[in-house]
């Protein structure tokens, strides 16, 4: 059971289980958000939940939070935080792909090196938005080599939520192309997975 994958995948800080939350009831991710208090680590510990907080944002439609969060990315980013000015650039590409902006969210990303990206969890986010942009922007070769790296970063994590989002992803790619043999294979892979 999908259970049974949440159990067994690798652990989760907080940010990632609001992230793999949001993914299946946004309101509750919402609900989770607004319970956090920032960390007593400083304002760079907050970046991944701040990304995640933009992302619950977009995915409720609540512009003004995610704008707000955005602002404070870039304030922290200002202060030389690299990990804040990819985060900014990521919350606002989601909130342009959430508002049907793909190739607007395609050139957001653009913006920002994946190979600056520390977290292994925000390197998955990034490859899965790029790759869903350049889907929704009918450019299917384009994106089936970053969800299938996406997928194998979430393979090396052994984190299988991550797998089995990412193989749905690349289901609805294949679907999209006419592929419907690759999507069924694909489809059976995320039935393994979610075993």
């Amino acid at each position: 059971t999908v259970g049974a994958s949440l159990a067994a995948s690798a652990p989760q800080s907080v940010s990632d289980r609001v992230e793999t939350l949001d993914w299946s009831d946004p309101e509750r991710a919402l609900r989770a958000i607004e319970t956090l208090d920032p960390s007593n680590e400083g304002a760079g510990a907050d970046i991944p939940m701040l990304e995640i907080q933009g992302v619950v944002y977009a995915d409720m439609h609540r512009q003004s939070y995610v704008d707000e969060t955005i602002a404070r990315l870039h304030a922290i980013g200002a202060q030389g935080n690299k990990a804040a000015v990819i985060a900014e650039h990521f919350v606002r590409a989601y909130s342009l792909f959430e508002r049907g902006q793909y190739t607007a969210a395609s050139t957001e990303l653009s913006s920002s090196d994946i190979e600056e990206i520390k977290l292994p969890t925000e390197r998955y986010r990034f490859l899965i938005l790029q790759g869903t942009s350049l889907r929704q922007q009918q450019q299917s070769e384009a994106a089936l080599p970053i969800l299938e790296q996406a997928y194998a970063l979430a393979q090396h994590l052994g984190d299988d939520v991550r797998a089995l989002h990412a193989m749905l992803q690349l289901v609805r790619l294949s679907v999209r192309s006419g592929n419907h043999s690759q999507a069924s294979k694909q489809l059976e892979s995320a039935r393994d997975l979610a075993t």
